[in-house]
């Protein structure tokens, strides 16, 4: 099971390298509270709800203009690489399989996966920052001792940092935390009394540090959950599960489709410009809190005015993954003049009942003050779309004026995850909430938001799916429906 992980974290990130996949996710969540805009020009989302920002370091996806979530460059030295290429640099002369990552050795792959982790994080105290802000996948701990986990009972003796004891209690900690608190249960399909069975016996024993955290990722793996993670006492941050998005995107935005060019707002994820037969487009590539610093409404309306006589207007936010719910609402008032409410959330009550929840908990949208753009609009979305950009796809969905959505069904995770710590400096998140459409029926959690009926794309490329090396299908079909 260890020896699978550790093969799949470097599969991971050095896709992230070649730039389909890869790189952290800020999740959503976000609080139903109040808005983001006025005329006093006032910093946008600057607010303590504790529900607008939802970390999920859990699932991967690199935006195509850069690693936007991680404030690295370096990754574009690999533009047109291919596996096979970065590990003949690495391993050098060696025998090796070339791409076939699960017949690669575990010192072979140690040594992909440090180089894939030096580039992506830079050094340790850039790694500790993704964790805390843009909640990077920093697997480390899943490599520093396989051995100690390969038997299933590994990593005591003279060498181990906590004793069966310590072990022991851990465990039933953090097993009693996800009894009590956590949100998916029925969701997920999971048993959890069966599992603590299952895996009782591995946490009987000592264990060095590394082996105490790999076991207890298996465990957590078996929730299927993008935004479980677990920090060591020094702040480098584990996913138990990780999964990628199918891109439905091309790599680089095609200029053909620009004759203009495309314009970004200060430094902000935030590209625009002009497409063919008057009609405005917008990408908007993460809600990261860090990637939006800074931002004022008086740049939210700057953008907006020069689009005000356009006769259609495109939002494309397929390479966003999540971040900060309030930016999300933000933005999503400048395409609205009317309030309304776009989703509910529960929490789950503490307790023995995992089926027991509190009061519904609105997610409403309020109009921006200025520019509102009130011509007919489209939102590109796909399965990298999670957390706050699901949200947004949301607000997007429920819009009264009838927005259509073109593209592939969002990714279907929320969560709300809150902090829990062991007396060993080791913090696990716990996904808290429950997220559903407006409706009060509809779950989002492994469900997503699909596009307007008439109007799914496949995934991938080729010509009857969303890309090919010159050409953007989904792109194309929202400037067909805006197109008289």
């Amino acid at each position: 099971m260890r020896r699978t992980l550790h093969q799949w974290g470097l599969v991971l990130l050095t896709a992230g390298l070649l730039g389909w996949a890869g790189c952290a996710a800020s999740g959503g969540g976000g609080g139903g509270g109040g808005g983001a805009t006025n005329n006093n020009d006032n910093t946008v989302a600057n607010d303590n709800n504790d529900n607008a920002n939802e970390p999920s370091p859990g699932f991967a996806a690199f935006s195509a203009r850069g690693c936007t979530a991680c404030h690295t460059s370096e990754s574009n030295n690999f533009a047109n690489s291919t596996i096979d290429d970065i590990v003949d640099t690495l391993l050098g002369d060696k025998p090796h399989p070339g791409g076939e990552f699960g017949d690669l050795t575990e010192e072979e792959t140690d040594l992909i996966t440090e180089f894939l982790l030096d580039v992506m994080l830079g050094d340790d105290d850039n790694a500790n920052d993704n964790a805390d802000n843009e909640n990077e996948n920093d697997n480390d701990n899943l490599n520093d001792n396989e051995n100690d986990n390969s038997d299933g009972g590994g990593g005591g003796g003279d060498d181990a940092d906590y004793t069966a004891d310590q072990v022991q209690a851990w465990f039933d900690q953090v097993w009693t935390d996800f009894d009590q608190d956590y949100s998916h249960f029925a969701d997920k399909g999971v048993d959890w009394d069966a599992l603590r069975d299952q895996y009782a016996d591995q946490f009987n024993v000592a264990m060095t540090e590394s082996a105490f955290l790999a076991r207890l990722s298996d465990l957590l793996a078996e929730l299927r959950d993008l935004h479980i993670w677990i920090e060591d006492a020094q702040g480098n941050a584990t996913a138990p599960y990780m999964r990628t998005a199918e891109q439905n995107f091309p790599s680089d935005n095609t200029p053909s489709y620009f004759p203009q060019g495309l314009s970004q707002v200060e430094a902000f994820p935030l590209f625009h410009g002009w497409l063919e037969n008057n009609l405005a487009y917008i990408a908007i590539d993460t809600f990261s809190d860090s990637e939006w610093d800074g931002l004022r409404t008086s740049h939210l309306d700057g953008m907006f005015s020069t689009y005000a006589a356009a006769d259609g207007m495109v939002i494309d936010v397929r390479r966003n993954n999540g971040g900060n719910e309030l930016i999300a609402k933000a933005l999503a008032g400048y395409l609205t003049d009317t309030a309304y409410i776009y989703g509910y959330h529960r929490l789950r009550n503490p307790g023995d009942d995992h089926a027991d929840f509190g009061d519904w908990v609105e997610h409403s949208l309020e109009p921006a003050q200025n520019h509102v753009f009130t011509s007919p609009v489209v939102c590109l979305i796909g399965e990298t779309n999670m957390s706050s950009a699901e949200w947004f796809v949301l607000m997007i969905f429920e819009n009264p004026d009838g927005i259509t959505l073109i593209g592939d069904t969002t990714r279907g995770s929320s969560g709300s995850p809150q902090p829990f710590s062991l007396d060993n400096g080791l913090t696990y998140h716990i996904p808290s909430w429950e997220a559903y459409r407006a409706d009060q029926t509809t779950k989002i959690e492994d469900v997503g938001v699909p596009p307007t009926a008439g109007y799914a794309i496949p995934p991938g490329e080729g010509t009857d799916n969303s890309y090919t090396g010159d050409r953007d299908l989904v792109l194309e079909r929202g400037i067909d429906a805006l197109t008289p």
